[in-house]
């Protein structure tokens, strides 16, 4: 596409420089921009892991598909990974509320100066929360939730590891669990806990351990579209239900044969884990679509309710 646009840009936070991509075509309007929130971990702005598991760029063949739509959007590398990398002074100090922070910067700035009249922002796996928490702290004119959980990090932790870990070993992850859910650091951590329980991580888990997805939700002042792959293997649906139980009036959306990297996908979990690292996978259509219906309401209501007041 000719006029499609990958602009570098780097805006400021408190702790230093965020960078990130803007995508949008030549002459666009500023009329709505997407802001696109990576998943958990370390997930850099195109939805690669660092540690080269997930190699899928759903977020950038995400940003792809919404532009060839009409649809702008800001991808950007979180603090401490990718070109942001250096905007993490103090590793062991970073929580959920600093992602948070920055999701906050990151509006603003789209706002402020690159002057889009409206903001929705779009978030993928943990960046849902990280949305839903900074949607109750600035304005924006939509939330988009994609395979979001709609439990407790203490609670998915611990279904992830029953599925790996023995009994023992289960039960002493438990406990220091529990210690990190209460808000008490860890300071002997067994040697096969290491990495996953490191001093340097524990702020950062006891702050996703105290906030709960759902009241996280119900807190948001903005129109809601949760959207959840008929093949995640890493959230269930169950999870989806859960959200749109706590939040009534949101939109809930089944997007067939997509996973959680948003590519449509055979059932088969071992050939789901090898297509993480596809990247040549197309995200699925349906998941474009939805979202685009979702903004064009939101335009649609928006116009409407300038013309009112207009005539007032």
């Amino acid at each position: 596409m000719s006029d499609l646009i990958q602009s570098a840009v780097q805006f400021s936070t408190y702790s230093g420089e965020l960078f990130g991509t803007h995508c949008h075509k030549d002459k666009q309007g500023r009329s709505v921009v997407v802001l696109l929130l990576a998943d958990g971990g370390a997930i850099d702005r195109n939805g690669n892991s660092a540690d080269g598991f997930n190699q899928s760029r759903c977020l950038q063949a995400l940003a792809g598909d919404l532009v060839q739509l009409g649809i702008p959007s800001l991808r950007y590398d979180k603090r401490g990974t990718g070109l942001s990398a250096m905007a993490l002074p103090h590793p062991a100090e970073l929580t959920l509320e600093d992602y948070v922070e920055d999701a906050i910067h990151a509006i603003q700035y789209l706002r402020n100066e690159q002057a889009y009249e409206r903001v929705v922002v779009a978030g993928h796996g943990e960046g849902a929360l990280i949305g839903m928490l900074a949607s109750q702290q600035v304005p924006v004119d939509g939330l988009i939730c994609i395979g979001a959980s709609a439990r407790n990090g203490a609670q998915l932790l611990h279904e992830q590891l029953s599925k790996h870990l023995s009994p023992e070993n289960l039960v002493q992850a438990d406990a220091i669990i529990q210690q990190l859910y209460e808000g008490r650091f860890v300071d002997a951590v067994p040697d096969t806990f290491a990495h996953l329980f490191s001093h340097d991580i524990q702020p950062l888990l006891m702050s996703l351990f105290r906030t709960e997805p759902t009241a996280a939700l119900r807190a948001v002042d903005a129109p809601v579209l949760l959207l959840h792959g008929s093949r995640d293997i890493q959230v269930p649906f169950s999870d989806a239900n859960a959200l749109k139980a706590a939040r009534s009036d949101a939109t809930l959306l089944f997007v067939e044969g997509m996973n959680h990297v948003l590519k449509a996908v055979d059932a088969d979990t071992q050939i789901q884990l090898e297509q993480y690292r596809n990247p040549a996978l197309p995200v699925c259509r349906q998941l474009t679509l939805n979202m685009v219906s979702f903004i064009g309401r939101l335009l649609r209501r928006a116009d409407t309710t300038h013309k009112v007041t207009d005539h007032a």
